[in-house]
């Protein structure tokens, strides 16, 4: 647990720049953690990266634990090893990213002898999910393999111990980082469970557990990403979904995820997921941290695009179980069937791509639900670890590293005084809340007619439980149900918390526009006294009123008027949460009252995220402002700029600038004179944007160059030369060591933990052998010849933006979508080639003797 305390404020994170500039010498694209990027076909096995591999007695575990390599992969054969499984025979299969499966027979324990692997010759692989069930291996394609992204069962049809057969079950519409990724067996053990990314379109259904209804549901309009990453994506997010062996029935289980790459499910049939976040947002009011989720039926887990993404505080989502921090997901599993002791057997690891970490998160049943502890349970500089399984043959903890081309092997951990397993059957549920929420998950469908009243007359009391786990699934099984069934009872029920909740529902189950239940809704909610309410209470409050205006429509005159009357005599409120909500609530309504008093909070708020988010509501046309109030609140984005975030930190800041300044006029913005002027990139770098020192040039490095010397540790290089050299060719510009330099790059403070000299080496000599997903840019070729390369940063009024130089994020170049004739991603990195040519062999190597430094202990 310390160790994660102490690196969650060091993040390394990623982003491109203009080919030309020097800016960005270090930007290790396709190294960047976030999801698993396909690695690219024909790359070749550098012996420097086989001679930079993790030694396992560098794994760094708890007590009498103990970890063993037993495989090197060969990159240029066999790829890069991201999935893993374990068949009938405790042999295990692997898959690489771009490459295909290869089955692994482990040697004995402590026996130092490397495992057998065998290539299973099928047109299969490019797998981020493995099981064997049902008779044969269940494979998650997440690309170009076999007949291209999903779900494929691989079979021995005539019993040789040989796969012969592959049949493609349910075809996906999605691929790369934030694809398809993992399956598992089902709770039931008699079906499967499927995950996919954001980016992966929810396989069509014949079940929806989640009433099918979903929307952004903010109540102000939203921004995308400012720098168009995922724009286009819509809810409902990455998902869940059930279906049988044979992949006919399909079962949507949950959504509102954003790119969670596996399951596991506890020996209770509980689900969990790790999900992660962008973290480009860090330090912004929509950022949340990887984290544990409870996967249930119907869940809602509130990922949106851009600034839309639900806080963890309202009632239409639900929270996650444990935040983890900064991280990049991958594998997980539960420690059953290990030779662990039972606190680890129980435990549920995680693995952590970028910071080399295998997490043991701690999990106690909490009401219907549960609360969790985190531990780094296994950790090393680096170890990208991919995904994890525990072989019951021999209780130990098997995992593989690579991902994105980077070395890859595979290891295991075990414990060095056997324990016995604990026999691990399907338990019953830990307790009443437990029992009760499995009952309201099962009438999570439209009920028969002759049903309908029994099933509403059961879930209705559970609406006003005190468990927030409770009150949601029993509104989900109202929203199931017709509304004229129960709205009636809705607008009569007494029970404020019932009320809230069952006004929810009402307004999330409509079809359309009602201006007359709008009304009603409303009329009934100003009989709840605020003053009786908790902050949970008030939060679900103002979230009923903020649906009734998104889901009902604009509200009349009149009734603007009664709610404002109702609304504002409570802002401010002693909460951040509630206040939050409430100015939302008030811009919305176009509060006489709202600038002043959110000025004030601006000026009051503890951090910089309530700041910016009172920046954002405030950006908006229809408000009631003076010159003073004005210069105000334009002042602030200069202090913000003081503040430290991700790499979006200052093109969100200039986003939101741009827009407030959108709904000035003329003589508006003449009296703000410069405060409308407000470029935090060319402000912070144009004295130093070009200014670089002349160096001679010395050679064309290749890896190759570099072999004997990456042999040897580089703990002993002259650092104070290499951050020299750091600052010198520019990488201080757009990259942060330890809290200093630019933020247009990743944060190499802590690169050291995850890749080896040899992977960083290569990643700087060849930036566009692996490039990620998220960081491609596209090529427009347009009708008159004309190509346009970048990123689409924002889509407005049928005209797309694009972003071509990514140290000017904010200039952008538009397109007319009619006028493009054709599109493809580019096979060239936006970061420049040829860097490190003005560099001798040892400023090299102190260069990069100074990357992978502890710089927590400089």
């Amino acid at each position: 647990m310390s160790r994660q305390r102490e690196i969650s404020h060091a993040r390394h994170r990623g982003h491109g720049s203009d080919i030309k500039s020097v800016c960005c010498a270090i930007l290790l694209i396709g190294l960047i953690p976030v999801g698993l990027a396909g690695e690219e076909e024909g790359s070749v096995s550098s012996p420097i990266t086989r001679a930079g591999e993790i030694d396992p007695g560098q794994i760094q575990l708890p007590p009498k634990f103990f970890a063993e390599k037993i495989y090197s992969v060969d990159r240029e054969t066999q790829g890069s090893w991201v999935a893993l499984a374990i068949d009938p025979q405790g042999r295990m299969i692997a898959s690489a990213q771009s490459k295909g499966l290869f089955r692994i027979t482990p040697p004995p324990i402590g026996s130092g002898k490397s495992a057998r692997v065998q290539k299973i010759d099928l047109p299969v692989g490019q797998a981020q999910g493995l099981l064997y069930a049902f008779g044969g291996l269940y494979v998650v394609v997440n690309g170009r393999a076999a007949q291209g992204s999903g779900l494929y069962k691989v079979s021995d049809t005539d019993g040789d111990d040989q796969y012969d057969q592959v049949r493609l079950l349910r075809k996906f519409n999605g691929a790369g980082e934030h694809g398809p990724h993992s399956v598992v067996r089902a709770p039931d053990g008699k079906n499967l469970l499927i995950i996919g990314g954001n980016a992966t379109d929810v396989p069509e259904c014949d079940i929806q557990r989640p009433p099918p209804h979903w929307r952004t549901d903010s109540i102000l309009s939203t921004q995308n990403d400012s720098r168009g990453f995922g724009a286009h994506l819509k809810p409902p997010g990455g998902w869940v979904c059930r279906t049988d062996p044979h992949g006919q029935v399909w079962e949507l289980v949950a959504m509102g995820f954003r790119n969670a790459y596996d399951l596991a499910l506890n020996s209770a049939g509980e689900i969990f997921t790790f999900d992660s976040d962008n973290e480009w947002d860090m330090g912004m009011p929509w950022y949340r941290p990887t984290r544990v989720c409870h996967v249930r039926s119907g869940g809602e887990f509130g990922w949106r695009t851009g600034t839309g993404k639900w806080p963890d505080h309202r009632p239409d989502s639900l929270p996650p179980v444990v935040d983890v921090g900064p991280g990049s997901p991958t594998g997980m599993a539960f420690g059953y069937g290990s030779h662990f002791p039972e606190r680890y057997q129980r435990a549920l690891f995680l693995g952590d791509w970028s910071f080399g970490n295998i997490y043991a998160v701690h999990l106690t049943p909490c009401g219907a639900s549960y609360e969790g502890v985190v531990e780094s349970f296994a950790s090393a500089v680096p170890l990208p670890v991919t995904d994890l399984v525990v072989s019951p043959r021999d209780g130990m903890l098997y995992f593989t590293t690579g991902g994105r081309g980077v070395a890859s092997a595979l290891y295991r951990i075990g414990y060095r005084d056997l324990e016995t397993p604990i026999k691990f059957q399907r338990t019953s549920e830990p307790s009443q809340a437990f029992t009760q929420r499995r009952e309201l998950e099962q009438l999570h469908r439209p009920a028969d007619a002759d049903q309908v009243q029994r099933v509403i007359d059961f879930a209705w009391p559970f609406l006003s439980s005190a468990d927030r786990h409770l009150r949601y699934a029993a509104r989900l099984v109202l929203e199931h149900q017709p509304c004229r069934w129960w709205q009636t009872r809705a607008l009569q029920e007494r029970n404020a918390q019932a009320l809230i909740q069952a006004s929810i529902a009402l307004c999330r189950a409509q079809n359309g526009t009602d201006s007359e239940i709008q009304q009603k809704i409303c009329a009934a909610l100003d009989k709840i006294s605020w003053s009786i309410l908790s902050q949970s209470e008030k939060i679900d409050l103002l979230r009923a009123y903020q649906l009734a205006i998104i889901r009902l429509g604009i509200p009349t005159a009149k009734l603007q008027s009664r709610l404002l009357d109702r609304l504002n005599p409570l802002f401010p409120d002693a909460s951040g949460n509630v206040n939050s909500e409430l100015c939302q609530l008030l811009v919305a309504l176009k509060s006489p009252l709202v600038v002043a008093r959110t000025l004030d909070l601006i000026a009051t708020s503890k951090t910089q995220e309530e700041k910016i988010g009172y920046m954002l509501f405030l950006r908006l046309p229809g408000l009631e402002w003076t010159k003073q109030q004005r210069q105000r609140y334009f002042q602030w984005f200069k202090k913000l700029h003081a503040f430290q975030g991700g790499e979006s930190y200052d093109s969100v800041l200039t986003q939101i600038h741009q827009e407030a300044c959108e709904h000035l006029t003329n003589e508006e913005k003449k009296a703000l004179g410069k405060l409308v002027q407000f470029d935090p990139e060319k402000s912070s770098s144009a004295a130093s944007s070009v200014i670089k020192l002349q160096r001679r040039f010395v050679r064309n490095w290749n890896v190759e160059d570099f072999q004997s010397d990456l042999v040897k540790p580089l703990s002993n290089r002259d650092f104070d030369q290499g951050a020299s050299l750091f600052s010198e060719i520019g990488c201080i510009r757009c990259h942060r060591i330890a809290g200093k330099g630019g933020i247009l790059g990743p944060d190499l403070t802590t690169v050291g933990r995850r890749f080896t000299s040899g992977d960083l080496l290569e990643a700087i000599l060849k930036p566009d052998r692996i490039i990620s997903d998220q960081y491609r840019a596209t090529t427009f070729k347009l009708n008159d010849g004309k190509q346009i390369t970048g990123h689409i940063a924002d889509i407005h009024k049928g005209k797309w933006s694009v972003i071509t130089n990514m140290l000017q994020p904010r200039n952008y170049t538009p397109i007319d979508p009619q006028v493009i004739e054709d599109a493809w991603p580019s096979n060239v990195s936006m970061m420049p080639s040829g860097l490190l040519d003005t560099l001798s062999r040892e400023e090299i190597l102190d260069l990069l003797g100074y990357l992978q430094a502890d710089h927590h202990r400089l």
